[in-house]
């Protein structure tokens, strides 16, 4: 039989991004925020049981973050928020992919590109594997990556003719067995849904 789902109201201006199977959720939640101008929105990640989000704050210094993944109950919860350079670099913030526990707070993660501009990691699994993606070392877009202990690569591609576009993949969710799913770009501009298997390579998922 098909299952039976019941609707609940996790509040106003909250968007889920992920959930557990013991029903952890992980998302964004608008924040009212007083300042000297007056009252003005912002995002905070959150976490945790519907009835019991709890509010993750944001890194210091910046005005808003966002959770995608969340493995289970008490380990890391990862997404993208923006994080200062170093002083004299430009742009003076960079959107980036981060690993949130409750010890060590907001931590960024590695790019690909150490002069990214934006990354995000949308995925983690119980050994802390995360799915993301990040501005490439060519001069053009985004490409799928992966960090393993916190350390970043690039996965395999299915065009041969990586940043001749603004786009060559992004991973968006990662399994218990370390599979990561997402899409990418073919040599004819297309977007393909694609797997990782968490043995290597890369399966065109609309090309079989």
């Amino acid at each position: 039989a098909a299952p039976e789902y019941a609707l609940t109201d996790l509040g106003a201006e909250t968007i889920p991004q992920g959930i557990t199977e013991t029903g952890i959720i992980v998302g964004t939640t608008s924040v009212t925020v007083m300042t000297s101008a007056g009252a003005w929105k912002t995002q905070h990640a959150v976490r945790g049981p519907v009835g019991a989000l709890v509010d993750l704050g944001v890194p210091a210094g910046v005005e808003f973050a966002s959770s995608r993944g969340l493995a289970q109950a008490g380990q890391p919860v990862v997404g993208a928020a923006p994080f200062p350079r170093p002083p004299g670099d430009t742009p003076a913030f960079y959107a980036g992919a981060f690993v949130h526990t409750p010890q060590e707070g907001y931590q960024p993660l590695p790019d690909l590109n150490p002069a990214a501009r934006f990354s995000e990691a949308t995925g983690v699994n119980a050994v802390e594997t995360i799915s993301g993606w990040s501005e490439a070392l060519h001069a053009h877009g985004v490409a799928p990556t992966a960090w393993v202990a916190r350390q970043i690569t690039a996965l395999p591609l299915l065009t041969t003719s990586p940043g001749t576009q603004s786009f060559d993949g992004q991973a968006e969710a990662i399994n218990t067995m370390g599979d990561i799913t997402g899409h990418a770009r073919t040599d004819t501009n297309d977007e393909h849904a694609v797997l990782w298997p968490g043995e290597g390579g890369v399966l065109d998922l609309d090309g079989q």
